[in-house]
């Protein structure tokens, strides 16, 4: 397991953004304000989002309508293993989440 992992924050309201954060459980959920749980978008990423956001009144995610709060988008080894984004990976995630060609 990595020190830090690079990923994708999909806030609920403003831009999508390159972050690093520690790979631990208190660092991942400092960054959606809560217990986490993850859901899969595609074979090799995850969002990783507040548990109990909708429980708490969290705001749609402006970008990600079907979740609330918070997302960070991260890789994943095929277990349960998170893994960081490669620039390719962050680039295509914000052309399908924004629509339009963004650098990173």
């Amino acid at each position: 397991m990595s020190n830090k992992l690079t990923g994708l924050l999909v806030p609920a309201n403003g831009e999508p953004r390159r972050i690093e954060v520690d790979n631990t459980l208190e660092a991942l959920q400092k960054v959606v304000g809560g217990y986490i749980e993850t859901c899969t978008i595609c074979t090799d990423a995850v969002a990783i989002i507040n548990e109990e956001g909708r429980l708490l009144g969290l705001p749609v995610n402006e970008h990600l309508r079907f979740f609330v709060g918070d997302a960070l988008i991260v890789g994943v080894d095929g277990g349960d293993e998170f893994l960081s984004l490669t620039e390719k990976q962050i680039s295509d995630l914000k052309l399908m989440i924004l629509g339009e060609r963004t650098s990173v």
